[in-house]
């Protein structure tokens, strides 16, 4: 939707690696960096930080930790589903304020879960 390219410094995921991501033209930024800070196979949870790029400026000292569960959905004959969710810190920059800063976090949160489903 929003991400024109996006790209590893490392072909394995681990622990310290940095993905690039620059954004389609009509998006308020142009480029992330996003460090790798932790990634669990065995609980399923991956931890990331925003360090630069002009998007930390907007969602400065980001950290999102994406986590996902299986569970058992009894209302469609106990399929299995995966939920997915997202908790993150950020501080508010200081030409904006906590409302608008958790509406931009929430809707990118968002659409980055509609991309994942």
């Amino acid at each position: 939707m929003f991400i024109r390219t996006s790209y590893s410094t490392s072909s394995s995921n681990v622990v310290g690696t940095f993905r690039h991501i620059t954004f389609v033209a009509e998006f308020p930024s142009t480029l992330s960096i996003e460090r790798l800070d932790e990634l669990n196979d065995e609980k399923h949870v991956m931890v990331f930080s925003v360090v630069g790029g002009d998007h930390s400026c907007r969602i400065p000292n980001y950290r999102g930790t994406i986590s996902l569960v299986e569970e058992c959905n009894e209302k469609s004959g106990g399929q299995k589903r995966t939920i997915v969710t997202e908790k993150y810190t950020v501080n508010v920059p200081e030409d904006s304020n906590e409302e608008e800063t958790r509406y931009l976090v929430d809707t990118l949160v968002g659409f980055n879960s509609q991309v994942f489903s």
